[in-house]
């Protein structure tokens, strides 16, 4: 990957190029085999993932409570055990669609033929688009927030821990600048869903959640104190459940807890929390502290223009 970064041809690195490459080959074997599948096939596979994903998220909570994992624990294990389902019981439904249904070229009409392998290509067309954008958002998104924790990292003076988290890290900011300077640029700017403010936010947040003086600063902005001090809030911080909870840094549990889910569903909290301007509150914690102030100064807020190509 980072060979890739810093090689260029004909303007563009060898990692745009590779990218914009799988993105093409990934929608050309899409729409091939959506003609061989043909249209019928095409559609049942796609209930079937959702029938796989709905079995996941239910039976593999319960698969998990019963099925021993080594060293995998807590919400780790329920996502593998959820994932397996999942997986199993789609390859069960494909399976079982591939017996009953026939493929583009046995069908006995050239006309038949023609409306299956034409209906199927198209779904592979769309399945491969949707499955591409959701991909480049998630890149974006991880990189957008690996990299805003490297600059906290060094302001701090601290090198980026040498664990596979970290290379996920490091191979994300690469492949987000190479997205975001490349020849999809263009595109990505039409097609993504997600505002640039949201980048934004989310580049902050993760700025604010790697800095320690920055989340005590957080916590001294007015809006942050008066949401604190609400009743159904305190009552949730004073429950040792939870409190553990969030100690462990078990967050899938946590926000599976009764009285999480329960806080989110109180009107008068609800009511306050659209009060909360969470991105100036965010902005307010990145700031330098006032003078007198006994902190240091916070890693300063992220700017909004886009970033520059860098070499690794």
């Amino acid at each position: 990957m980072i060979f890739l970064a810093e090689k260029t041809f004909a303007g563009l690195t060898l990692l745009q190029i590779s990218l914009v490459s799988l993105f093409l080959l990934i929608i050309t074997m899409n729409v091939i085999g959506g003609w061989n599948h043909g249209v019928v096939r095409q559609v049942f596979r796609l209930v079937a993932l959702v029938l796989a994903y709905l079995a996941g998220a239910t039976l593999g909570p319960l698969a998990a409570s019963v099925v021993p994992l080594g060293a995998l624990e807590g919400a780790a294990k329920i996502t593998v055990v959820s994932i397996v389902v999942g997986f199993g019981v789609y390859l069960v439904l494909r399976l079982v669609i591939n017996m009953v249904f026939r493929k583009t070229h046995e069908q006995e009409s050239a006309v038949a033929r023609i409306f299956y392998g034409s209906g199927g290509a198209l779904i592979g067309l769309l399945t491969s688009v949707v499955f591409l954008l959701l991909t480049v958002v998630g890149l974006r998104m991880i990189g957008t927030v690996a990299e805003a924790r490297a600059r906290v990292l060094a302001k701090r003076g601290e090198k980026p821990p040498e664990s596979m988290a970290g290379a996920v890290g490091n191979y994300a900011i690469q492949a987000r600048q190479a997205l975001e300077n490349g020849p999809l640029a263009l595109i990505l700017d039409t097609v993504d869903p997600t505002p640039k403010e949201g980048y934004k936010v989310l580049a902050n947040l993760a700025s604010v959640t790697s800095d320690p003086e920055a989340m005590h600063r957080l916590g001294q902005y007015p809006g942050t104190q008066k949401l604190a001090e609400h009743p159904a809030l305190r009552a949730l911080a004073a429950d040792a459940g939870v409190m553990k909870l969030v100690e462990e840094k078990n967050w899938l549990e946590m926000l599976r807890h009764p009285k999480v889910s329960g806080l989110f569903n109180d009107k008068s909290f609800q009511a306050e929390l659209k009060k909360y301007e969470f991105g100036k509150a965010l902005e307010f914690a990145l700031k330098p502290a006032p003078a007198g102030n006994n902190l240091p100064a916070a890693t300063p807020a992220l700017p909004e223009e886009k970033t520059e190509v860098r070499r690794y």
